[in-house]
């Protein structure tokens, strides 16, 4: 999985819980006002736990908490599994 710099940087980057950007990183739920960064919090995340690896693939998993809940107020588990 060799990336031309040039053109992008990433690859294959785990988007969640969303693809894009919100209108001034806010979105309204229940009455109160969150924001979200460009394409989510997954990506960057440092919480990110291997789950199953294998000689060919990987599986992460993040799973919601206290943090998380302040800026996206529903209980999830994410799971990437990468070849």
């Amino acid at each position: 999985m060799d990336g031309n710099p040039d053109v992008w940087s990433g690859i294959a980057p785990n988007l969640f819980p969303i693809i894009g950007a919100l209108k001034n990183n806010t979105y309204t739920f229940d009455n109160n006002e969150y924001s979200l960064p460009k394409h989510g919090f997954v990506r960057h995340s440092n919480d990110l736990e291997i789950t199953e690896q294998t000689e060919n693939s990987i599986t992460f998993k993040l799973t919601y908490n206290d943090e998380l809940l302040k800026i996206y107020p529903f209980k999830f588990e994410f799971l990437s599994l990468i070849f």
